[in-house]
């Protein structure tokens, strides 16, 4: 019975069946391994992306918002990580049979696949917006590079009252120069620019678009001020604008010192720059701007502006969204109080109070989606601006933020839409 019982359990037990299951390839061991974060990976690199694409189509979303719509000029490139994202995720889901397959890998496909669709639909309302305007957007070309001005030159000092920031009373006020190259066939013309900052920040020489860079190479003489800004104890609203015409008196009295001339003048400006920016050129235009001992004060050829804050009230009020209220204390430090205890100055910075006859063309590019500077204010404004007679161009930028022109289509529609509005009008450098 032992051998009997031994010969069974031999023939009942051969080698071969002691391994059932075949080992797997240690290949496909690795690839499951891999799988797994794989996945995980792709779905946090979505997830960011699918928030500032949500920001950007519904702007009253508190912070993101905010992000999606100063994020929105990126959106080309946004597609483009969405489109290799969504690759990568099919690449690795389709290799899995089809059992083995789960509901929520279609879902998160058809996630990655809408998430593309918003980029692809802001990056053709950018392009779209360009077109309109006689331009081509290249939707992954990188922003202008800035660059540092070729020189600085002293136009006036800072008034006894008030003083600002690390500057004393007496110190130098000062303009920005960019030579223009290569030089035109004539004299090149003037493009003068007052810098943004809610009336409280910012310098001649900032330059995140590459804007000034881009008019310097394009032949124009570019010139920036430099003008005293507010303090929560020293509002400077009495005095920005008349510093501002005489740097501009400057620039027409020392263009030729740099090879232009003021026969061309154009006047640019963005955020608080470009209330100064409309107010100087249409005040000055009809003869209401003075600087005092200035000998010779240009007539502004035309005035192009970026989400210019045309209206003080707006910004006090600040309509839309954030809940941080910028532009609450930018009014108040520059304008000195509230519009009920300040009416007359808050009159006197509405840019809408100056609109008159000698107005030159006017060029506004606005974002839809500004959070600083209300849209509707200055549609407004273009709209008041139109009806009096001035020739006026209102871009409106879709999806768009305060300082759209920071991003790679933001500062081509800027630059782009800017110098085909002047070369139109034939204010460009001689050929």
């Amino acid at each position: 019975m032992t051998e009997t019982a031994s010969s069974l359990q031999r023939t009942t037990l051969p080698s071969d069946r002691r391994r059932p299951t075949v080992d797997q390839p240690r290949s496909s061991v690795v690839a499951r391994l891999v799988t797994g974060p794989a996945l995980s990976v792709i779905c946090l690199g979505l997830l960011p992306i699918a928030l500032l694409v949500l920001g950007a189509f519904v702007p009253k979303l508190p912070v993101i918002g905010q992000l999606g719509s100063l994020l929105s000029g990126w959106f080309a490139w946004a597609g483009l990580a969405t489109a290799l994202l969504l690759a990568a995720w099919l690449l690795l889901t389709g290799r899995r049979a089809a059992r083995k397959r789960r509901p929520w890998h279609h879902v998160v496909a058809s996630f990655a696949a809408a998430v593309l669709v918003g980029c692809v639909i802001v990056t053709v309302s950018f392009t779209a917006t360009g077109l309109g305007d006689g331009v081509l957007v290249n939707p992954l070309a990188r922003p202008a590079a800035p660059r540092a001005p070729d020189a600085v030159e002293q136009y006036g000092t800072v008034p006894a009252d008030p003083g600002r920031f690390g500057l004393a009373a007496g110190e130098p006020l000062e303009v920005s120069v960019w030579a223009p190259t290569p030089p035109s066939t004539g004299p090149a013309p003037i493009a003068f620019f007052t810098h943004g900052g809610g009336w409280i920040g910012g310098a001649p020489a900032d330059d995140s678009a590459g804007m000034k860079a881009t008019m310097a190479d394009e032949g124009w003489l570019v010139i920036s001020a430099e003008y005293t800004l507010a303090t929560p104890d020293h509002p400077t609203a009495d005095i920005a604008e008349a510093q501002v015409g005489c740097a501009m008196a400057w620039a027409a009295s020392h263009a030729a010192d740099y090879g232009g001339t003021p026969a061309t003048f154009v006047s640019l400006g963005d955020s608080a720059g470009g209330n100064l920016a409309l107010n100087t050129a249409y005040r000055g235009n009809a003869d209401r701007l003075d600087c005092p001992g200035a000998d010779r004060f240009p007539t502004v050829d035309a005035v192009a502006v970026l989400f210019p804050a045309v209206d003080p009230y707006a910004l006090h009020a600040d309509a839309l969204t954030s809940g941080s209220r910028p532009g609450r204390s930018f009014t108040q430090w520059y304008t000195g109080g509230t519009p009920a205890e300040r009416p007359e100055t808050y009159r006197a910075v509405k840019s809408s109070t100056h609109i008159n006859s000698q107005a030159p063309p006017t060029l506004i590019l606005q974002g839809q989606n500004d959070h600083t500077v209300q849209p509707h204010a200055v549609y407004e404004f273009a709209a008041t601006a139109a009806r009096a007679g001035v020739d006026t161009t209102l871009v409106r930028v879709p999806f768009a933020d305060h300082v759209f022109e920071a991003t790679p289509m933001g500062s081509q529609l800027y630059s782009k839409v800017t110098l085909k509005w002047l070369e139109d009008l034939g204010l460009g450098p001689e050929r």
